[in-house]
């Protein structure tokens, strides 16, 4: 993106953000994704360890992504569709890791971020292998709400979900932004989904990932909303506590720090 620095309007991004109410179904997609064809869910998901994931070259990488959509999606009963690597904004607080495009029916991946993985193999930081992983999750789900907007059998949660993106949207900040029912929807799906790979995987690094998950919608700015809509998102909403230390934010910081650090090379 030109001119893109630490003080890209990301909130003005997003508020703008419009989606096509003429949304149609597109056709199956299920792209290129060479040696995990046929690897399952927790197979593709124990690719983002660190030890395995910083030995994949950039197309294996991109293949791999590709694997866990098209699982997603199919697990979902939608059809599965592109994924790619885009220039999307970052700033000095906060970074846009991936978006989905509905009238183009493709998940895009933040190129700048794709790019630092081979400064963060040097430290083998497993946070930006999770967070990929993650964002992945999330834009998928919302690939799943689109198509299934017109699916006559929806859950109390997928009504709302499915109102509020066929609705108009007014919301004037990104701390409303963050309280869309789809943006819940989106974090709260991919919260399960590691959480689930955890506990199936009995895995240290995923369960950390997920408190590391949790406890950032303990902390961050989202607005408030009504009890009815907190109700659906449990792990957004949910007050449990994590145990201390038990979590991957110095890895985050870790990576926030490479990030910046690239960001101030740029000015």
């Amino acid at each position: 993106m030109e001119g893109k620095n630490p003080g890209f309007d990301y909130l003005e991004y997003f508020i703008n953000k419009d989606y096509n109410l003429e949304y149609q179904l597109s056709q199956p997609y299920t792209g290129n994704v060479g040696e995990f064809k046929d690897q399952s869910r927790l197979q593709l998901v124990q690719q983002f360890k660190a030890d395995k994931f910083y030995q994949l070259n950039s197309q294996q990488k991109m293949q791999l992504f590709q694997a866990v959509v098209n699982d997603y999606c199919k697990a979902s009963g939608v059809s599965s569709c592109a994924i790619e690597l885009a220039d999307l904004p970052i700033s000095d607080k906060t970074v846009c890791y991936g978006e989905f495009l509905p009238a183009q029916s493709k998940i895009l991946i933040n190129k700048e971020i794709f790019e630092l993985i081979d400064d963060a193999k040097y430290c083998k930081n497993q946070y930006l292998p999770m967070q990929l992983l993650s964002t992945i999750i999330h834009e998928a789900q919302h690939r799943v709400q689109f198509e299934t907007l017109e699916n006559p059998n929806k859950s109390e949660r997928e009504k709302i979900v499915a109102q509020s993106i066929q609705s108009a949207k007014k919301f004037s900040s990104y701390n409303k932004y963050l309280v869309e029912p789809e943006e819940l929807d989106a974090r709260e799906k991919s919260i399960e989904y590691i959480k689930e790979c955890a506990r199936e995987l009995d895995d240290i690094t995923l369960q950390k990932y997920c408190n590391t998950l949790i406890l950032k919608e303990h902390q961050n700015c989202k607005s408030a909303t009504s009890p009815e809509i907190q109700q659906h998102f449990y792990n957004i909403y949910g007050k449990y506590p994590i145990k201390p230390g038990h979590n991957l934010n110095k890895s985050e910081i870790e990576f926030k720090s490479m990030l910046m650090a690239k960001q101030q090379e740029k000015e």
